[in-house]
């Protein structure tokens, strides 16, 4: 059988997106059901049901430590101990920050998707003693200056 036209480029860019996700975080493999999904064989429930059958093969083994102890990802808050053993990135987040926040120091922190935020901020949420701010491109315009402003007082 032969592939498409643009192979085997039609499964790079695919392959290198959750190798990304996989170095960041293990919680990022998760399936994304979003409101979309519960049209059946619509273009959203597609992805939904190819993520989800990535996720159950990738994630066998950890799946009770993820957020929600599910193939679906959840908003739930989790320890930071549990953040962790999924990341070791956000082990050195962790050590990085606090070691700013003891001195007095303001952070910048730029990540490559929303997706990749929502994690660090669920982190934050379980520290629970960093004061933060969110700007993403869900943020109105009209919020962004107020939130720069807050940032640098």
């Amino acid at each position: 059988a032969t592939g498409c036209k643009m192979c085997p480029w039609c499964c790079c860019f695919p392959c290198l997106k959750k190798l990304m996700k996989l170095s960041s975080h293990l919680g990022l493999l998760q399936a994304n059901r979003t409101p979309e999904v519960s049209a059946k064989y619509s273009p959203a429930w597609r992805k939904y049901m190819k993520d989800r059958e990535f996720a159950k093969v990738a994630l066998a083994s950890v799946v009770a430590k993820l957020p929600g102890s599910d193939y679906d990802r959840s908003d739930e808050i989790m320890e930071v101990n549990e953040h962790f053993s999924l990341s070791g990135k956000l082990e050195v987040l962790d050590h990085l920050l606090k070691r700013f926040f003891r001195e007095g120091s303001r952070v910048l922190l730029f990540a490559h998707s929303t997706q990749t935020l929502d994690l660090i901020q669920n982190y934050l949420i379980a520290v629970g003693t960093m004061e933060y701010r969110r700007m993403d491109g869900q943020t109105p315009l009209t919020k962004r200056q107020e939130l720069a402003d807050e940032f640098n007082r």
